[in-house]
């Protein structure tokens, strides 16, 4: 930021100092007005990133929206399933505007298996089932294969058709 503050004093008081217009603000004026040269302008300036990677890890760089979007591309498939731990009692009591989700064992709130939610709002803490396991269906293991004009449905290890 103090790189740019100091170009856009340069940049005003250059062609001031010297009585015309200094080709330096014309070009930075441009590039400020000209969205296709932002970016560059950004990175040349020092404040703006295009990588994609974020490897910089920087909290002064500005990612430009293609490396944004370059991110997230590459990272859109890296999204692992949330995996919970059963809990041999409720979790500490969320702090205002908190919330906290875990699985119960059965020997705190809610039965074995349960999802729990418990969230504080207004001073008050409320909790409630957020997934009951005693009325969900269990799960099956099954294969579907169809290759060509070939159809396999298995379903826990038993071949249930054959196509």
């Amino acid at each position: 930021m103090k790189k740019l503050c100091l170009l856009l004093i340069l940049a005003i008081a250059l062609p001031v100092m010297g009585g015309g217009v200094c080709p330096f603000t014309t070009i930075f004026m441009r590039t400020l007005l000209d969205d296709a040269d932002m970016a560059a302008a950004w990175v040349t300036l020092g404040i703006g990133s295009t990588d994609g990677t974020f490897a910089s890890n920087s909290d002064t760089l500005i990612p430009t929206e293609k490396a944004i979007k370059t991110y997230v591309t590459n990272n859109a498939g890296s999204v692992s399933p949330l995996e919970m731990t059963e809990l041999s009692a409720d979790p500490v009591k969320p702090g205002e505007g908190e919330n906290v989700i875990w699985m119960s064992d059965g020997t705190g709130s809610g039965d074995d298996g349960d999802l729990m939610i418990a969230a504080t709002a207004g001073g008050v803490t409320k909790r409630a089932v957020l997934w009951d396991f005693s009325g969900a269906s269990e799960w099956i293991d099954f294969l579907l294969l169809e290759t060509g004009d070939a159809l396999l449905l298995e379903i826990e290890d038993k071949l249930i058709l054959e196509n």
